[in-house]
């Protein structure tokens, strides 16, 4: 009885592991060239996503100012699949998982999105000052 749990436990485990290191493919079913992956090294070069990002981070935070943060997030999920290096989209989100009460992803989040920010000093600022909230809140706790 012990062997045959022992083979069920390394099938299990060979399967999440084969799993785990296939590829996924986009809905065409072909992969990204090297030069289509959107990295921090490799910024967004075609206008017309990276105004599709900015409409996406003005309805955002639209979405954040009515405290429809669930749906702001979603908007901000949307420009993240587009370009996640974008830090703006981080302070975003950390600053609605703040308002939902969600600490400890909000200070994720903020944490994420300073390394991005060194070109923009004031989401820079604006990470910062919510990662003093965020761990404030969390001490409080």
């Amino acid at each position: 009885m012990k062997v045959g749990l022992q083979y069920a436990v390394i099938f299990i485990f060979g399967f999440f592991l084969v799993a785990a290191c296939t590829p996924v493919t986009s809905p065409g079913g072909r992969l990204p060239s090297p030069d289509q992956a959107i990295t921090p090294n490799n910024p967004i070069k075609d206008l017309a996503l990276k105004d599709a990002v900015i409409t996406l981070l003005k309805d955002a935070w639209q979405y954040n100012r009515e405290r429809q943060y669930d749906r702001s997030n979603t908007v901000a999920e949307r420009a993240m699949r587009i370009n996640h290096s974008e830090a703006e989209i981080y302070l975003i989100m950390a600053s609605n998982y703040f308002s939902l009460g969600r600490f400890s992803l909000a200070e994720q989040l903020a944490s994420k999105g300073l390394p991005l920010a060194v070109d923009n000093k004031l989401i820079q600022k604006n990470l910062n000052q919510l990662l003093i909230l965020v761990r404030t809140e969390i001490i409080q706790k």
